[in-house]
């Protein structure tokens, strides 16, 4: 894993890297266009700044019913989104994709969910 930002603030992003090397989320935002991107980004160091895990329902939301043992949160600004989940007083960017369509959106809410799993037990040292 890797941090995204390296100033000082409540919460810091961490990007998830794969037991592949791959970082989904960094390979997403530089696919992005630089628009896109900026408010993005800005978005996610909106969250850092302000420092609270409650949610308003504005542009983060907890994604209910996945079979995992973390609260797994979904940040949109319109149709572009990053799935993350707290650990540790961090927010761990596990994915990032553009909303098409409901499937799209399902499909990645339950890859997230194993992600969750792998990245917890890759730090508990459980390899699979």
């Amino acid at each position: 894993m890797r941090r995204l930002f390296h100033n000082e603030m409540p919460i810091n992003w961490v990007l998830y890297v794969g037991p592949d090397g791959r970082c989904p989320v960094d390979e997403y935002l530089k696919a992005l266009e630089q628009k896109q991107r900026g408010r993005l980004t800005g978005l996610m160091k909106a969250f850092a700044r302000h420092g609270c895990w409650s949610v308003d329902g504005t542009f983060v939301n907890v994604l209910k019913d996945l079979p995992t043992s973390k609260d797994i949160y979904e940040l949109s600004q319109r149709r572009e989104r990053i799935i993350f989940y707290p650990d540790d007083g961090d927010a761990v960017a596990l994915c990032g994709f553009t909303r098409k369509d409901r499937s799209t959106t399902e499909r990645l809410r339950n890859a997230a969910a194993s992600l969750v799993e792998e990245a917890t037990n890759r730090k508990k040292g459980i390899v699979s």
